[in-house]
């Protein structure tokens, strides 16, 4: 357990050096502009938002990629700041659009609504909108982990309300959680958690965007109160610093009785939110036992789960997605790509599903993929 704990350390700190493979240094043919635009809070007032835009220089944009980012814990790692590193892996002849979300940037004193489709959604949108960018140029989504979610909830939104507006030709999808749902009730069924900051950002993000006014310290156990408070309220800490700050992977560790409790009046409400957040979930009452751990320590499905009915959003989506999970994936479990699927199974969806390692490993393979097929629609 420890040295594969020490494994994981090494990838998440890995993951902070992450740069492309390029054959030689070059001078970069971009130019990077910090931005706001007017978009919506969860109430649908008027808010002022940060992101960045990077545009190619001396040469014509081919296309435009709306990259939501994966999930980050502080203020510095956001698009306008010091920014991810998945804008590395895009074609420097591509207009590259990085919202900052609510809760970072010029908004950094909010809450951040992790997890939140539609408002992250809109938002997203709203910055892409509010540029003055070619209208000719082709639009593909782009997004790993938490922007793989953030992006199936941004296409859906762009086909629906946008179509005639915004010519979207492509999304691609990494590792995401789409069932937030289902990712809480394995924590709970397996005592486990892979990331527990994620918890608290989950809770505390859809208590906000859905106006629940629950008082989460209810869900929290003395140490993950402590927890929250030491490294992820204050946005300072990288996740690989707070992730070392929370080695203890039990679930009953970090959330109290009542936040196990899903029958609880109170944790009923929040797991109605997580159902919300959910782009694709199994049905409420359904007992499902979701995984069984093999040798490595992987969630892997059952048999049996597969005959369980997904609940799948009424939208025929038209536009081709490129969908990506590792089945080794111990952060983002691989159930979420299948009932993903499962929900669009005549789609226009290309799924490359193998062993592809974890889900820091299997990063920067699914960013080589995009970047590859970027290329050679450029051409």
């Amino acid at each position: 357990m420890c040295t594969k704990r020490f494994y994981t350390i090494v990838l998440w700190s890995l993951l902070c050096l992450w740069t492309v493979p390029c054959a030689a240094a070059a001078p970069s043919q971009t130019s990077e502009r910090a931005v706001l635009y007017r978009s919506v809070d969860q109430n649908g007032d008027s808010l002022i938002l940060s992101g960045k835009i990077r545009e190619p220089e001396g040469m014509p944009a081919k296309g435009i990629v709306l990259l939501p980012h994966y999930t980050i814990s502080a203020d510095k790692e956001a698009p306008s700041n010091k920014g991810t590193k998945e804008p590395q892996y895009i074609p420097e002849d591509y207009i590259v659009v990085m919202p900052d979300y609510i809760g970072y940037g010029v908004t950094k004193d909010r809450i951040h609504p992790y997890l939140a489709g539609e408002l992250t959604a809109r938002n997203c949108v709203d910055m892409l909108l509010s540029q003055a960018l070619p209208d000719s140029l082709p639009v593909y989504v782009v997004g790993f982990s938490q922007g793989a979610a953030s992006a199936m909830w941004i296409i859906k939104l762009l086909e629906e309300q946008y179509a005639d507006r915004v010519p979207l030709k492509q999304g691609f999808v990494g590792s995401g959680p789409y069932d937030v749902a289902a990712m809480y009730d394995l924590s709970v069924a397996e005592n486990s958690m892979n990331l527990p900051m994620s918890i608290p950002m989950l809770i505390e993000g859809v208590n906000v965007a859905y106006n629940l006014g629950l008082p989460t310290e209810n869900f929290y156990t003395p140490a993950m109160k402590r927890a929250y408070r030491r490294h992820i309220a204050g946005k300072k800490k990288a996740v690989v610093t707070i992730f070392i700050h929370m080695l203890n992977h039990k679930a009953t560790h970090w959330l109290s009785p009542q936040g196990l409790d899903r029958t609880h009046p109170q944790t009923g409400i929040l797991y109605a939110a997580f159902l919300r957040s959910s782009f694709v979930h199994y049905p409420v009452d359904s007992v499902v036992n979701y995984s069984e751990v093999d040798s490595l320590g992987y969630y892997s499905m059952k048999d049996s789960v597969l005959s369980t009915e997904i609940v799948c959003p009424e939208w025929q989506p038209r536009t081709p997605v490129y969908v990506f999970h590792s089945m080794e994936d111990d952060i983002v479990p691989f159930f979420n790509a299948e009932h993903l699927r499962r929900c669009f199974v005549s789609a226009p969806y290309t799924y490359d599903f193998g062993n592809y390692g974890t889900h820091i490993k299997s990063m920067p393979l699914f960013f080589t993929r995009v970047r590859d097929s970027l290329s050679s629609q450029s051409e």
